[in-house]
């Protein structure tokens, strides 16, 4: 790629920049507090918003069991979703009146929950805090193992209808 034209280009822009190795700079400062891009086991983090700063053994511990709570939840709003489309799909064989917008409505509104929800939960994790992650991971495995079987398992493949024998 030629940058001969280039030859001109103010640089004082960069100084405060990070070379990553791969002829690039990036530029780490975030109004005077550098962003770690590595894992650490700190106590010190600031998740989510500002306000949900911890700088203490407590404070990080009391944040894991929240993040804990946050990640199992997770996994509660996708079983209700696999449960809900199951009863739907169960409900559309019967003969009758039913109320299948009321039912698209709510689906669509806990699909949001649960996108801002993961988006949160990714949020988390990327403070690099190995405790947050550790919690996120510990949270969601705890969420899956419960609501395992609250789940239909076999929603797709053995209910449809097209692939009879």
């Amino acid at each position: 790629m030629d940058h001969a034209g280039h030859g001109s280009m103010d640089m004082s822009a960069m100084q405060g920049a990070e070379d990553t190795g791969m002829g690039m700079m990036m530029d780490m400062d975030h109004g005077g507090m550098m962003m770690q891009m590595y894992f650490t086991f700190t106590q010190k983090a600031t998740i989510l918003f500002k306000g949900w700063e911890v700088d203490s053994a407590g404070g990080i511990i009391g944040s894991m069991f929240a993040v804990f709570f946050m990640a199992l939840l997770f996994e509660a709003f996708k079983a209700l979703r696999d449960r809900m489309t199951a009863r739907m799909k169960t409900q559309s064989k019967k003969p009758g009146k039913r109320n299948e917008w009321r039912d698209i409505l709510i689906q669509t509104l806990l699909q949001m929950l649960q996108l801002t929800w993961a988006y949160l939960l990714m949020l988390i994790f990327m403070t690099y805090n190995a405790w947050l992650c550790i919690a996120v991971i510990l949270g969601d495995g705890v969420g899956y193992l419960i609501f395992f079987n609250s789940r239909p398992l076999a929603m797709s493949t053995q209910e449809d209808d097209c692939c009879g024998s």
